[in-house]
């Protein structure tokens, strides 16, 4: 994905931090331009009206969208368009009127506007459209799309300007040139440093510090301090959170109202912190997120901290919403999933291909198909047939002698317990037996197995004498209420389970990993769901590459089941294969994410969405340089 020489977050910053950000401006009016199907209006009718005249076998008013020839054609009321003339076109009217589309969300006087112009100038395609509606899926419109092109060899502007020191400062100083601005001044040193120390640490900088920087004299005081800074262990603190947000890290399930606890979260924040401060490469930060588990040769070795690091780094994939804890329904699996798949796509890919779960994208060319071709790289992992909830995903790390002292004192811990419950239950029988002693002799033997017996088995009588003496209660409600009836025993127990807790906190922790990992033998036949319903499979797909990417020349060779592996091999192979550096979208969105958090506003707007709905680069030269 990123070469060796820069393929650190680190240099990254190094020289992020010696350029001299200014202001620069965007954009244009573009005037009056003429309009076109594919560029123009297509993009309206698949996000609007597809779902209804175009997507599925049946269309309603047997109307089809999709092409100009075919809305010519028309429907049950007849020819829909009347190119040059709105007034005359069906398809206007009903637009003009909003009765369609129907629903509450209409078009927006904009888009009414496109449509209508676009009528007006002759209803233009760009070229001849195809026989088969099915070779119009996609248009070369957005199959272009900038996103989906490979990275270019970019070449550093020249710029004839002393405050170019770097880089980056010449990319930037080209488009401040366009614009007839000049670099803003560099800044004073006290705020440098207090600029640079928020940045990079989060935190200000000490008196110390910014005396020593004030004092040093040096032509490279200014890059001895970044590098200071970035060899704080306050940097990785700093900068884990941003990739954690883009993770959706979180130490609750999430999805459920009783919201359980994530004990065991921290592991995975713990390991981001740490690559951060390593200056682990980008590519193996984001192959051991995604295949931590496949990553590891042979068994799992508990002493080995690799192994422990590895599948730490999985915790990414459970990180998601996960309802399944509460309600384990297939629908509440598949809603997990769905979530997971979304943190994946919009902070390594920068897409958001969850929007194909139901239907095609609606403004991507990404189809449902490719959502759960995507989605198979993963089912082996979260097979909806063969669910394991967070509990049962815990690995257990903790190293033998750790694990027999924890035994030793739970143990212990357990036997002082049950000799308490046991001499509490004695009070108990006793308090029921002086109860029992107040109720007439014929009616004991009988009331004795009443509140014995399970509730189930009860006969009518024994009903009956309950409720003419209540004074006699099973052993269980006397011991839940036996403050009431024998205060100083309750107070003395309560002291005693108070030891039982102290002694219990003494017990070391368990080195518990929330992971993801395959279960042996586990291959699932993947299929598309109709309409997002886990209970509608359709047809069977195998894991792949993104047809935008693929017919850009990036495709993917995915195994369904890699023999030379314990696991599938899915995600491992789809891990490298999205580092490597002919993929266009990895490095252009991590790049532009430390851009973003790093001088405040991304190259592109949009860090989640690459994709048509997405802004475009302001310096696409410079994300691609970077990238």
């Amino acid at each position: 994905m990123i070469n060796q020489r820069s393929s650190s977050l680190l240099t990254f910053m190094l020289m992020a931090f010696t350029h001299l950000m200014a202001n620069d401006t965007r954009g244009g009016d573009q005037g009056k331009k003429e309009l076109t199907f594919e560029r123009d209006v297509r993009p309206i009718f698949k996000a609007m009206c597809f779902h209804c005249h175009g997507e599925g076998e049946i269309r309603k008013g047997g109307l089809d969208l999709r092409l100009v020839r075919l809305m010519h054609q028309g429907g049950e009321s007849g020819e829909a368009i009347a190119p040059g003339d709105p007034s005359k076109s069906l398809l206007w009217e009903r637009i003009e009127s909003d009765d369609m589309p129907e629903g509450e969300k209409k078009l927006s006087p904009e888009e009414k506007q496109m449509i209508h112009d676009w009528i007006t100038q002759g209803s233009q395609t760009v070229r001849p459209e195809p026989e088969n509606v099915e070779d119009a899926r996609y248009t070369k419109e957005e199959l272009d799309h900038w996103s989906f092109a490979s990275l270019r060899k970019v070449f550093i502007p020249s710029v004839l300007d002393e405050a170019c020191t770097n880089p980056i400062d010449a990319f930037i100083g080209r488009k401040l040139n366009d614009a007839g601005l000049s670099p803003s001044p560099v800044e004073k040193k006290h705020l440098l440093i207090r600029r640079l120390s928020f940045d990079l640490r989060g935190l200000p900088p000490t008196p110390e510090e910014v005396e020593s920087f004030l004092n040093d004299t040096r032509e490279n005081a200014w890059d001895r301090l970044i590098s200071t800074f970035l060899s704080s262990p306050h940097f990785g603190e700093r900068w884990a959170r941003h990739w954690l947000d883009a993770a959706g890290y979180a130490e609750s399930d999430g999805g459920a109202l009783n919201d359980p606890a994530r004990p065991h979260a921290w592991r995975y924040r713990d390991y981001v912190m740490g690559s951060f401060n390593q200056n682990k490469p980008i590519d193996q930060f984001f192959q051991e997120q995604l295949a931590g588990d496949e990553m590891i040769q042979g068994e799992i070795d508990i002493f080995n901290a690799e192994h422990e690091s590895l599948l730490a780094a999985t915790g990414f994939l459970q990180m998601a919403p996960d309802a399944t804890r509460t309600s384990n329904t297939k629908m509440d699996r598949n809603n997990a999933v769905a979530e997971m798949l979304k943190v994946v796509s919009s902070s390594m890919l920068g897409l958001t291909v969850g929007c194909a779960q139901c239907h095609d994208h609606k403004y991507d060319p990404v189809g449902i198909d490719d959502y759960y071709s995507f989605r198979s790289i993963f089912d082996p992992a979260f097979s909806l047939d063969q669910w394991r909830r967070h509990d049962a995903r815990l690995i257990d790390l903790t190293q033998p002698d750790l694990a027999a002292e924890i035994d030793r004192i739970e143990a212990k811990a357990k036997k002082l317990e049950d000799d308490i419950k046991a001499r509490r239950e004695a009070v108990a029988l006793d308090i029921q037996e002086r109860k029992l002693a107040d109720v007439p002799l014929e009616f004991q033997e009988v009331l004795r197995s009443a509140v014995r017996d399970p509730s189930k088995q009860r006969t009518e009588q024994q009903k009956k004498l309950l409720d003419d003496f209540p004074m006699v209660k099973p052993v269980s409600t006397i011991i839940g209420l036996l403050v009431e009836y024998d205060a100083p025993s309750y107070r003395k127990f309560e002291k005693e389970f108070e030891k039982v807790a102290a002694l219990r906190a003494t017990k070391p922790d368990r080195k518990m990993i929330l992971a993801t990992t395959e279960q042996p033998d586990v291959i699932p036949v993947s299929k598309v769901f109709f309409r997002g319903n886990p209970e509608s499979p359709t047809q069977k797909v195998q894991p792949g590459e993104l047809t935008a990417l693929r017919l850009n020349g990036v495709d993917a060779v995915l195994p369904e089941n890699d023999e030379n592996l314990p696991t599938t091999g899915r995600r491992l192979a789809y891990a490298r294969h999205i580092t490597r550096n002919t993929h266009p979208l990895t490095a252009r969105v991590f790049v532009n994410r430390v851009w973003m958090h790093l001088l405040g506003r991304g190259i592109v707007a949009t860090p989640g969405d690459f994709g048509l709905s997405g802004e475009r680069p302001t310096h696409p030269g410079l994300l691609d340089w970077l990238a």
